[in-house]
């Protein structure tokens, strides 16, 4: 799932949400990075932008979800559902709009602000992508923290279920 809120310059943070609750920022990233590198290499896409889509698709949701876990747990919420509902749905649904930000600000940085303010920004497609990003992680994180919870490594089977 790819789309573009701006022109020229396509996000897609899917599953990274998942990938982080499971394997941790670090693995998250390292696993994400490869498919990217792949992605690239079947894509086509030049070389030099590689390093921008990681940024923005990989290490901002990538970290968003892991200061999100973190600040859940300071606030020792003693409920399964805070952490799937809380980081695996709402944190993932967030992820799009801190993305698609974070891109906006990285064109406009990168380029000029003058000609970053005339590219035609459509935050309609924000919206309709927040919903299945949030429910294909929300699903994936629920399914696995119930039926599977020693495969999250962010998730403390110990302290959300034995208070």
């Amino acid at each position: 799932m790819e789309f573009s809120v701006i022109e020229g310059l396509s996000i897609h943070p899917l599953v990274i949400t998942a990938a982080t609750l499971i394997l941790g920022f670090r693995f998250a990233v390292i696993s994400a990075s490869c498919a990217a590198v792949g992605y690239f290499i079947v894509a086509g896409h030049g070389w030099p932008n590689l390093g921008a889509y990681l940024l923005l698709n990989v290490i901002v949701p990538s970290a968003f979800i892991a200061l999100a876990t973190r600040w859940l747990r300071a606030r020792e919420p003693s409920n399964l559902f805070f952490y799937t509902l809380g980081v695996g749905f709402i944190g993932s649904a967030l992820t799009v709009p801190l993305v698609a930000v974070s891109s906006y600000l990285t064109l406009a940085l990168a380029v000029s602000i003058p000609s970053a303010a005339s590219v035609q920004w459509q935050p309609e497609w924000i919206l309709l992508a927040m919903f299945p990003e949030a429910f294909i992680n929300g699903v994936i994180v629920s399914s696995i923290t119930v039926f599977f919870p020693h495969w999250m490594k962010t998730f403390d089977e110990d302290y959300f279920l034995s208070r």
